[in-house]
């Protein structure tokens, strides 16, 4: 029966009605240290539409300041590295966060100010989403 626990196999496998299971669906090289990562919070959220950005070798802006916004995500679409800083002036030196270079990979910032991005060499895709 799709669902039931049987000896031998994981309690916290989750099978899917139709008796597929998520190691069916998720990629094998998914991984909680570099995939996005979702909460769920009570009252009411609103989330402003990803916006993409791409992040070049000078200091870019990622997310202007917005008074009211909650949090930022920065998901990365791609496998260069970005380093993140809340000022024009961060590198790839004194970047205060960095953004692994892993398709899915992101980070959350409880922060309403500036965010600015910059990679190593050449540009990365990056997508923003902001919560209100």
């Amino acid at each position: 029966m799709p669902g039931a626990y049987n000896a031998g196999q994981s309690p916290n496998r989750v099978v899917l009605v139709n008796g597929t299971t998520l190691n069916d669906i998720v990629p094998q090289e998914a991984s909680t240290a570099t995939s996005p990562n979702f909460s769920r919070t009570s009252g009411a959220v609103t989330m402003a539409t990803p916006t993409p950005v791409t992040v070049a070798a000078t200091a870019t802006l990622l997310v202007a300041a917005r008074t009211g916004r909650g949090s930022v995500k920065i998901i990365n679409e791609g496998t260069t590295e970005v380093f993140i800083g809340p000022a024009n002036t961060v590198t790839i030196s004194s970047g205060g966060d960095i953004l692994l270079g892993t398709r899915g990979a992101s980070h959350t910032y409880n922060y309403a100010g500036a965010l600015y991005g910059i990679v190593g060499t050449g540009t990365q895709l990056v997508r923003v989403v902001e919560l209100y």
